[in-house]
């Protein structure tokens, strides 16, 4: 029938809709059906199946393939650690291989070690050290052994015996042959001047040197007081002693017979002024005395005579002064610092009572 056919015609049409268009499929900047992919801030195609991450590309500058990165210690375009540094705050390995600590090789090489004497360091050619600090490479000079009174060298044993013929105790005998009990000590005041272009005067008189029984040669503090700052200064350098002052006004040393009456007992001074030679004349004294006040000496001795040698120069006393000149002296070339070395030996000590 004509109506059966148009019906069959019309359902389809009625079911589907005429106006519906089919579904368009889209590919991303992938090339991907319906894929996320997208273009990030520098233009990469980034996200979806892509594997790019959007805008790594950038760097800490904020710039698209700028290269620049964060170094090691979170700066930007930063150097990282420095060299020979273990840390960002520029730190080093000490020798126990911390990072920023304090250990350090002492005077002999041994990391974290106390010595602050060479004479104590192993000997490199693995001889003994002698007595006076040498190796067997050291030459000729090396050998030198304590006599049996423990002097280094040997000296008078004359000098390392006490009265009674035995080593050392509680007495000695001085140059003038005289019983001398140890607590005899003495004391000198050293008093330093120069004139400079033979107008300009300045001096130093407050210096003393000294033995004493109860003294050590290293610091001590009821003996050894620190020099007072001033433009002129003459006084004794111990770096060694590891003190806050290091150079002292006065410097009283062991009384060691036997050094005493052997190569003399030993301090080496210095003199500093705002003037360098040879800019102008320099005319330098120095003049040794006995004190008169000495705490620590006896009552019952005072020093009759001594030999006092300065660098080199033996000096007589006379009206009970020594006296060291260098008139037009260059040791203050360059740098207005000038070294001296007072030696005292051979003291004959007068009985009192």
């Amino acid at each position: 029938m004509k109506f059966n056919r148009i019906y069959t015609i019309l359902f389809p049409l009625l079911f589907f809709g005429c106006d519906d268009e089919p579904i368009k499929v889209t590919d991303d900047c992938n090339g991907d059906p319906d894929g996320v992919a997208f273009i990030d801030n520098c233009g990469v195609c980034s996200g979806g199946n892509t594997g790019h991450e959007a805008d790594s590309d950038i760097d800490c500058n904020n710039e698209c393939f700028g290269g620049v990165s964060v170094d090691s210690c979170g700066v930007c375009a930063g150097d990282g650690i420095v060299s020979d540094a273990c840390d960002c705050d520029g730190n080093i390995f000490d020798c126990l291989g911390i990072c920023g600590g304090s250990a350090d090789l002492d005077i002999c090489g041994v990391c974290d070690g106390s010595s602050i004497d060479e004479n104590e360091c192993p000997c490199p050619d693995s001889s003994e050290r002698d007595c006076n600090g040498l190796c067997e490479s050291d030459g000729d000079s090396y050998g030198t052994t304590l006599n049996e009174c423990g002097v280094c060298g040997g000296g008078d044993l004359e000098y390392n015996h006490d009265c009674g013929g035995n080593c050392i105790d509680g007495t000695f005998r001085d140059s003038c042959n005289g019983c001398i009990g140890n607590n005899s000590g003495l004391r000198f005041n050293v008093k330093s001047m120069i004139v400079v272009g033979g107008t300009i005067n300045e001096e130093d008189i407050y210096n003393h040197i000294g033995l004493s029984d109860d003294a050590t040669d290293g610091f001590d503090l009821e003996y050894d007081v620190p020099e007072p700052q001033g433009d002129f200064k003459f006084y004794f350098p111990h770096d060694e002693w590891n003190e806050s002052d290091n150079n002292f006004t006065e410097d009283i040393r062991y009384l060691n017979p036997g050094k005493l009456y052997g190569e003399g007992i030993v301090w080496d001074a210095m003199i500093s002024t705002q003037h360098d030679s040879p800019v102008m004349q320099i005319d330098l004294t120095i003049e040794v005395s006995l004190a008169e006040s000495c705490s620590w000496c006896s009552d019952s001795y005072s020093v009759n005579s001594a030999l006092i040698t300065i660098n080199g120069q033996e000096l007589d006393f006379v009206n009970g002064i020594a006296t060291y000149s260098d008139n037009g002296t260059t040791d203050f070339f360059g740098d207005g610092e000038g070294e001296y070395r007072i030696v005292v030996q051979d003291v004959c000590f007068s009985l009192i009572d």
